[in-house]
């Protein structure tokens, strides 16, 4: 069985990998968005060019 302090320390511990990992999935859907727009920057681009 586990101590309330146990539980807690583990608790602690989850939520502060949850938010470390909730904030690189957001850095990761910016990046995202960041591409994409570099990519339709090149299409333009190429377009222009053809």
């Amino acid at each position: 069985m586990v101590s309330d302090e146990e539980f807690g320390s583990l608790l602690a511990e989850y939520e502060g990998f949850r938010d470390t990992l909730m904030d690189e999935i957001a850095k990761l859907r910016e990046e995202i968005e960041n591409i994409k727009e570099e990519l339709k920057d090149i299409r333009k681009v190429i377009e222009d060019e053809q």
